[in-house]
């Protein structure tokens, strides 16, 4: 029933943020942005190569809706075994796949929905270890906590659930030996996917106390989980192996050893430690809340602004969870503490953790607006969360239903998620169908033959990629990501490719404006004519000085105004498709809306009746939101 749901919503082309990059780096085998997930790659590559006959986008975009289907088809098994109520158990999936977040992350080309298979595989494993009290199933587990590190690190937070499902038997006995082998293969999987020599040390030290305080007779189990625990640990090979081919996508270039440890490790992005806490905790908390009101009522106000009955359903589903928990302790406690500690992980664990400002959409009014927030709400981060929540939900749904058999209604609680969400979470809807791939197609269409593109973040890189190497549009526009600048690897490869720096420029980092100001002289003595983004950061643009006149969906080099020529021709060529796409989306990420509305900004620039925003300067109207 899942994956039927997830395969009538999927995307049918690319679509905003990562989606579009792991698009293309499926279809290339590229190396995306950090960690480089090579796992997922080359699994999205293989299983689009089986759907051959497809679109690269839809073919790519299925792969998440078979693993999330998959997900769910792993908890109701487990749920069965532990109910033994069949009936139950798949509604409970079913519940828990419907969850806004859940749905969301499988109909798009996202590493999420295979990070989460590969976390319910990690608890049916543990299912069976702890019943079977077979070491080989604790050998797969061990594999398994590997594989989460060249596929996401995510899949981690589920690794102390299966260590209490796998160490716990179904007698009650706990076999602190077996518990203590798993303990030790985490902290490996964990220490190789932080790139983190101190966390390495404390993984080598308890590998060794493990071996050292076990008998002698299960040493061999030991060190049998935790080699493979490296051997799955070893497919970051690809990395290396990839980028020697320097393919389209070669983000960290990880030909040598510290070259591929920071592109694990995510130097890139200044990770942030515990503390100092980047927002208040009870913000942090109070940003996971927000998102826990959109899981199971969005349709009923599809944006981050709560309402009324939106918050009545999530209540709803807040007491059917507590019902269903408290039913689930009740039937199997052995299952029911792996889940519990899989919540608390997922949820509470994972605010402490994670360390992240605060949400784009909420704490208005409460801290400083001047504060530095994430560029896109996380609600993914916390999908395993929502993922139990909702299968609590639905046991108790149905549970309910059980006992009160005059009363078979009180049982459509666990499928009313499907149709609340259904109308937000089809990806089949515009402007979010269709937004990616046309704002990919207008910019490049607007950039003078040979440019050298200036773009200004993910939403106008990630389509540009994806239309270039998949589709094969408009490959002489080199495209220079602007945030991407400060990366030694990415000035080195702008210099190997396109001969756009000099080597002065990439061993030494002379801040942005420095940097673009080279590229424009390199691209000038070439001949080639330079272009910014209309998303490109303004002061930026100011410094620079020369892209000030508009030609189409790009400021180039002239005077202030419009290139009514060729605006007209892309009027002309794109004004049907863009006119087409809603400029008020209903989602809680307004990142389609808002690429439909500037799309319109060159129809606006050439007098066409298209703009209900606010009157002004023509760049206002270009970035108002």
């Amino acid at each position: 029933m899942l994956g039927a749901i997830y395969g009538a919503t999927t995307a049918p082309d690319a679509t905003l943020w990562d989606a579009s990059e792991f698009i293309a780096a499926a279809h290339s085998l590229g190396i995306p942005h950090p960690p480089g997930t090579p796992l997922f790659v080359f699994a999205a590559h293989v299983w689009r190569s089986l759907l051959w006959s497809l679109p690269a986008a839809i073919a790519t975009n299925l792969f998440s809706a078979a693993c999330a289907a998959a997900a769910g088809g792993a908890m109701a098994w487990l749920l069965a075994r532990a109910t033994r109520r069949p009936l139950v158990a798949v509604a409970s999936a079913v519940c828990a796949g419907s969850a806004s977040t859940i749905w969301s992350n499988a109909t798009e080309a996202e590493v999420y929905a295979a990070s989460l298979l590969l976390a319910a595989c990690m608890l049916v494993a543990a299912d069976r270890a702890g019943s079977s009290r077979d070491g080989r199933w604790r050998a797969l587990l061990a594999f398994a906590f590997g594989l989460a590190v060249p596929l996401h690190l995510s899949a981690l937070v589920a690794a102390p659930a299966a260590i209490v499902l796998a160490a716990r038997r179904q007698d009650g006995a706990i076999d602190w030996g077996g518990g203590a082998i798993l303990c030790g293969a985490f902290c490996i999987a964990a220490a190789v996917g932080l790139a983190s020599t101190l966390v390495a040390l404390l993984a080598v030290a308890l590998a060794v106390g493990v071996l050292l305080s076990i008998p002698r007779a299960r040493s061999r189990e030991a060190l049998l989980a935790f080699s493979l625990t490296l051997v799955a640990c070893s497919a970051l090979a690809m990395l290396p192996i990839r980028a020697m081919h320097d393919p389209a996508l070669n983000s960290g270039n990880p030909l040598t050893w510290t070259a591929l440890w920071d592109l694990v490790g995510r130097r890139q992005y200044l990770v942030q430690g515990l503390l100092p806490r980047q927002a208040p905790l009870w913000l942090q908390l109070g940003n996971l809340f927000e998102y826990a009101d959109w899981q199971f009522g969005l349709g009923l106000a599809p944006g981050p602004v709560p309402t009324a009955l939106r918050v009545g359903v999530t209540l709803l589903f807040g007491g059917l969870g507590a019902y269903g928990c408290a039913e689930h302790r009740r039937t199997d406690r052995r299952s029911w503490m792996a889940m519990t500690t899989l919540a608390l992980c997922a949820s509470i664990g994972l605010v402490i953790y994670l360390n992240l400002h605060a949400g784009p959409t909420y704490g208005y009014g409460v801290i400083a607006d001047s504060s530095v927030r994430e560029a896109r709400d996380r609600d993914y981060f916390f999908a395993l969360a929502f993922w139990v929540w909702g299968a609590w939900a639905g046991m108790g749904a149905m549970t309910l239903a059980a006992k009160r058999i005059g009363h078979p209604r009180v049982a459509r609680p666990a499928a009313l998620p499907i149709a609340l969400n259904w109308r937000v979470e089809s990806r089949r809807s515009e402007p979010g169908a269709s937004a990616a791939r046309l704002f990919a197609e207008a910019l490049l269409w607007s950039v003078p033959p040979r440019g050298v593109l200036v773009s200004g973040g993910d939403n106008d890189t990630f389509p540009l990629w994806y239309a270039q190497t998949v589709l094969g549009i408009r490959r002489d526009v080199t495209v220079v990501t602007q945030p991407l600048l400060g990366a030694d690897w990415y000035r080195a490869q702008l210099m190997r490719r396109n001969s756009l720096l000099a080597a002065r420029e990439v061993t030494t980092w002379r801040g942005e404006v420095p940097t673009l100001a080279a590229i424009v002289r390199e691209a000038t003595v070439r001949g080639r004519p330079v272009a910014l983004s209309i998303l490109a950061d303004s002061t930026v643009q100011a410094q620079l000085g020369s892209p000030k006149l508009l030609r189409g969906m790009v400021r180039v080099g002239g005077p202030a105004g419009v290139d009514s020529a060729v605006t007209r021709a892309f009027v002309d060529r794109f004004a049907g498709r863009i006119l087409a796409l809603p400029t008020d989306g209903e989602s809680v990420d307004p990142a389609p809306a808002y690429v439909a509305r500037l799309l319109r900004c060159p129809l606006r620039a050439v007098g066409q009746p298209v703009w209900s925003g606010p009157s002004g300067s023509l760049d206002s109207l270009c970035k108002s939101r």
